[in-house]
């Protein structure tokens, strides 16, 4: 997984509705191809036919985002200050 994600960078990390956390990463040369690390650390590859939504509340500085894919389907909240915390790692 290491070499793999030297070329991801994370856009999202945040807990499910089952307080799991969960991170989506974008690849850094090629934007339309999306990762997601799922709750028992396991990275795949969401497929072309994934609908990902995203929306922000900018009040409460927090995101969340809707997956439906053959990988994974769920919803997570996140915030700016969560998706630091895994950038620095």
């Amino acid at each position: 997984m290491s070499n793999e994600v030297r070329t991801l960078r994370p856009v999202f990390t945040g807990k499910t509705v089952n307080g799991e956390e969960i991170t989506i990463y974008q690849h850094v040369n090629r934007p339309t191809e999306i990762h997601i690390l799922l709750p028992n650390n396991e990275l795949c590859k969401l497929s072309a036919s994934a609908e990902v939504n995203t929306w922000m509340d900018f009040g409460k500085e927090e995101m969340r985002v809707d997956i439906v894919s053959p990988e994974w389907t769920g919803q997570a909240r996140g915030s700016k200050w969560d998706l630091l915390s895994v950038e620095m790692r």
